[in-house]
């Protein structure tokens, strides 16, 4: 009975619709400072990269966002970050989808 229930009212979740590429500042700088240092983060995964379920659905993934955002206070330098998923994606499925569209960018 409940494998019969949930195989026929399960509803997806939807990955966020913001962007999947960003930037984050240290809290210090101001926004007309130029900073002379940047990092580059590209985070690869499933789900979690993407941000399936995240509250927070206008400005993209939640856990790219706020890493990045961490790294730029922790390390004083501005974060550009891009995200690549798959929703429900296993090591081999990542593997032979995005490598592919990683390195063509």
């Amino acid at each position: 009975w409940q494998y019969y229930k949930l195989r026929t009212s399960y509803v997806p979740l939807t990955p966020p619709k913001g962007a999947l590429s960003g930037v984050e500042s240290p809290s210090s700088c101001r926004t007309n400072e130029k900073i002379s240092e940047e990092v580059e983060i590209v985070f690869l995964g499933d789900s979690l990269v993407i941000g399936i379920g995240c509250p927070d659905r206008r400005e993209g993934p939640v856990f790219a966002r706020r890493f990045s955002r961490l790294v730029a206070e922790r390390m004083g330098k501005r974060v550009r970050w891009r995200v690549f998923g798959i929703d429900g994606g296993d090591v081999e499925s990542i593997r032979d989808m995005l490598l592919n569209e990683i390195s063509n960018q």
